[in-house]
């Protein structure tokens, strides 16, 4: 068997700027999965930029915020 599909999991405690400096990361992956989201609060952290930065290198890229922790979105990951 080959490779289905590339997925990248980023965590916004990684920074806004993630897609920007590893850019070919982002570009082969269909999915974008930005977790820790339930850190928000405590992060300097726009949710905003990290996603208009994957969308900057991958236009195409669906993107989904997760929460591990919490659970915030896993459905629609397991789905």
């Amino acid at each position: 068997m080959g490779e289905r599909d590339k997925i990248v999991i980023l965590s916004v405690t990684e920074g806004e700027d993630k897609p920007l400096k590893y850019p070919a990361t982002c570009s082969r992956t269909g999915l974008v999965i930005i977790n820790k989201i339930d850190l928000l609060p405590y992060v300097q952290c726009d949710i905003a930029k990290p996603k208009e930065n994957i969308l900057k290198v991958h236009p195409g890229a669906e993107i989904l915020e997760v929460s591990a922790t919490n659970g915030a979105n896993l459905d629609e990951w397991y789905a």
